[in-house]
């Protein structure tokens, strides 16, 4: 019996909401202009997609820049890699050599070559520091 009158609650609200609905939008349609009306759909829509656009772009834009970055760090790796292979025990000329290489590319700050030891043991730095 408790069930009906929860059921028979719901229902009232459902259409009392219907009633409310219906006035609000007969009671906004009658006092606002059509170029209102027509105006703010289009100018959301719009809002919303330049927004997710730019935010996708963006996305996109930074993953390349990312991607760029991590090509150039793997070759730079690579032909320390190599220098190392070659000196494996030349700290001077391999402290050189990275360098070198630091003051040529701009955006590099440091090179260390570090053993893979407990104490991690630098091998060879481009800042002698």
């Amino acid at each position: 019996m408790t069930w009906g009158v929860v059921g028979g609650v719901a229902a009232v609200t459902r259409k009392r909401w219907r009633q409310f609905a219906d006035w609000w939008l007969t009671f906004t349609g009658m006092r606002l202009s059509l170029a209102f009306k027509l105006a703010v759909p289009v100018l959301v829509t719009t809002a919303v997609l330049a927004g997710s656009m730019g935010t996708i772009v963006t996305n996109q834009i930074h993953d390349q820049i990312q991607k760029a970055y991590d090509r150039q760090a793997d070759s730079v790796a690579a032909g320390v890699e190599a220098m190392y292979l070659q000196h494996p025990n030349d700290v001077t000329q391999m402290s050189d050599y990275l360098a070198r290489l630091v003051q040529s590319q701009s955006d590099l700050v440091s090179i260390r070559i570090q053993g893979l030891d407990a104490d991690g043991t630098v091998i060879a730095s481009s800042n002698p520091a």
